[in-house]
């Protein structure tokens, strides 16, 4: 799997107005509104209950949303969806498209609480210094793991939150440390530390710079460090890489330095800056130069594909692929090579030849998930998320009916946060 169908992927959206949520999954697609940089409200993750309380709602949030933290969100668009786009995640001819999506929380789609909201309540302030070296190293980012670890450490404290523990909040990042432990986004709570290492972590949650709630035992366990066994849900120390994982074929791996040219690698991902590892050898090597011949399909530098890298299958011998940038949608395509050069918001067709788009609204949902937007419903197609206060699909209770914010209320049959 190359870079830009993983990496990137667990960037998702860098923001605080989403839900919980640890990674993106396919019903989210690139940039799924995944809690990356500051926890988005509630212990609950947005579960607001259904209404049976007696309460009323909390009211919707202002459209579109004014403040020192909406203007970040703006400005981190732009940078970001370049670096998609660079990076062939997105179309050239999307970028547009992911702009809009990335800014629809503070545009059209705003939470019922706001960063905002928490500033001008004087629980909160933005970092003008931390935003600003965020927009830095989006732009100035490249396409490898390596590049997507820089963005995120750039990225992880822009809103800094000023309530001590013990008292109210209604979002995480009011909180100067710890989470607040409300059950949804804009309900009012109290800031609690983070569970150590060994703690109960259906009762508070781990601290996730340092460890992780265990399903087996329902303990915080610390992140591994060299030596440690690690996968997806095992997840190594700051500084460490996962060596040798590969999941397609059921192989753990082991936490270790990220490595150097020469050593030995299973996936680019764990290969210095600069460096993939080659199929070949199982070793990380120098990236191949533009125009080069490359039989690798990460192998190229930032912003290049192995355009036309046809792998062995069967009777066929395959052939090697050059060095080149990324197509755009609608572009020409060869539909029998393994890297056709289409970005991933994009696939060649079979009979179009040409870099057809997938994951738009009302079309199938793809392998690489629904555009930044919409989710995957009960009957695996793309639709757009709904915004707070909205009508809701009651019946696909799998997707929370579609709610970007909020539960799906099954008696107001819209996306509704109802306080304790």
């Amino acid at each position: 799997m190359t870079t830009r169908c993983l990496s990137f992927l667990v960037l998702a959206a860098i923001g605080c107005e989403a839900p919980n949520v640890t990674l993106p999954t396919g019903d989210g697609g690139v940039g799924a509104g995944a809690d990356l940089a500051l926890g988005g409200g509630g212990h609950g993750g947005g579960d607001g209950g259904t209404g049976g309380n007696g309460s009323d709602p909390l009211p919707p949030g202002v459209a579109p949303e004014s403040g020192p933290y909406a203007d970040f969100v703006t400005a981190r668009a732009q940078s970001y969806c370049k670096w998609l786009t660079r990076c062939g995640v997105v179309a050239a001819a999307g970028e547009a498209g992911c702009v809009s999506a990335e800014t629809a929380t503070v545009t059209t789609a705003t939470p019922p609480y706001s960063v905002d909201d928490g500033i001008s309540a004087g629980r909160a302030m933005l970092d003008t210094t931390a935003a600003g070296a965020c927009t830095s190293a989006l732009d100035a980012a490249a396409c490898s793991a390596r590049d997507v670890d820089a963005v995120r450490s750039a990225c992880l404290s822009i809103v800094a939150g000023s309530v001590a523990t013990g008292l109210g909040c209604r979002g995480d990042f009011e909180c100067a440390s710890g989470y607040c432990a409300n059950v949804a986004l804009g309900c009012g709570a109290v800031c609690r530390p983070f569970a150590t290492a060994g703690a109960d972590c259906t009762k508070s949650l781990c601290d996730p710079a340092t460890s992780y709630c265990d399903p087996a035992s329902d303990k915080c366990v610390a992140k591994g460090v060299s030596g440690a066994d690690c996968e997806a849900k095992k997840p190594c120390a700051t500084s460490f890489v996962c060596r040798g994982l590969l999941p397609t074929i059921g192989a753990t791996g082991s936490c270790g330095a990220v490595a150097k040219a020469g050593e030995s690698c299973a996936t680019s991902d764990e290969c210095d800056k600069g460096l993939f590892c080659a199929s070949a050898t199982a070793k990380c090597t120098a990236r191949i130069a533009d125009g080069a011949q490359c039989t690798d399909s990460d192998a190229c530098g930032a912003g290049k594909t192995c355009l036309g890298l046809a792998y062995p299958h069967g009777t066929s011998v395959g052939k090697p692929g050059s060095c080149a940038a990324f197509l755009d949608a609608g572009a020409a395509c060869d539909p029998s090579a393994d890297d056709a050069g289409c970005p991933a918001d994009t696939a060649c067709g079979k009979t179009s030849k040409t870099c057809d788009a997938v994951g738009s609204a009302g079309t199938a949902c793809p392998t690489s998930g629904c555009r930044d937007g919409l989710y995957c419903d009960d009957n695996n197609v793309c639709q757009p998320l709904v915004a707070y206060g909205a009508g809701c699909a009651v019946d696909d209770s799998i997707h929370n009916g579609g709610c970007r914010f909020g539960t799906c209320d099954s008696q107001a049959r819209a996306c509704l946060t109802y306080c304790p």
